[in-house]
């Protein structure tokens, strides 16, 4: 399962968000990855939960990466909005 929310707890093209969503961020995958694993162990069979990250410090700043990462088993980012001086 790959989970892309594009903005989580921050503005982006015409989104909703909330303050809380940082925590609904986790929540969703530590869920995914509970409700995948038990899955797993009825079926036999191993479930990858993957993400789409932006590659920017706000991203990092709405998110709890630092967590998240746990709960995935490959972390993709974005890098095709990338700007700077270079």
């Amino acid at each position: 399962v790959d989970i892309d929310w594009e903005f989580p707890g921050m503005i982006g093209d015409s989104n909703m968000y909330r303050p809380e969503d940082k925590e609904h961020y986790t929540d969703l995958f530590r869920n995914l990855r509970h409700d995948l694993d038990s899955l797993g162990k009825i079926t036999h069979s191993k479930y990858y939960v993957t993400t789409a990250v932006g590659g920017s410090q706000a991203y990092i700043d709405h998110t709890e990466m630092d967590k998240v990462q746990q709960y995935t088993d490959y972390i993709n980012v974005m890098s095709y909005d990338l700007y700077g001086a270079w």
